[in-house]
């Protein structure tokens, strides 16, 4: 007889919704092309992410800051959250090295994520703790940790670091 609900006398069974069956072409249209290799994809579905301007959009979504830094520690490229971090405009800080926004204390600890890319960063990842100074003064406390990225030849070609803000997120 199956299962019943408290209070009731009607199965589990027949309170769920009954199959639907319909021909597999409904669900999984045919590809135009009928040589093309690809797998049946649902109409209302979204195509693979793959292209750069989705990249750039997930990375703008992250809820933390991410840094493109050059080897000396400029600052390379940043998604919004580094910008409003610090309450500065993108063109006043691209080019700038990070350090230069840091709390004087904190400075040494550059030195520190310097070290960790060197030694590949990545996987389970040093987080340092740096404060930021904004735009009207005020520091924010950070978290912050930094993993190289290679080239296509294998070498060292920039550092990319994700900045984490303690206290609240910044919008």
């Amino acid at each position: 007889m199956g299962y019943a609900f408290a209070g009731s006398r009607r199965s589990i069974r027949s309170a769920l919704p009954q199959p639907v069956c319909v021909p597999m072409e409904e669900c999984f249209p045919p590809h135009p092309n009928p040589s093309h290799p690809v797998h049946p994809v649902l109409p209302h579905s979204r195509p693979p992410l793959s292209t750069s301007h989705d990249l750039a959009a997930t990375v703008e979504a992250l809820p933390n800051a991410i840094v493109h830094l050059d080897l000396d520690g400029s600052l390379l490229l940043a998604n919004s959250r580094f910008f409003n971090l610090l309450g500065r405009a993108r063109e006043e800080l691209l080019g700038l090295p990070i350090q230069r926004f840091a709390v004087e204390e904190d400075l040494p600890r550059f030195g520190e994520l310097a070290s960790q890319a060197d030694r590949g960063g990545g996987g389970d990842a040093e987080w340092h703790h740096v404060r930021f100074v904004r735009q009207d003064g005020t520091t924010v406390p950070t978290r912050m940790t930094i993993s190289p990225a290679r080239g296509p030849d294998g070498d060292l070609a920039f550092l990319v670091g994700v900045v984490e803000p303690l206290r609240e997120r910044v919008p």
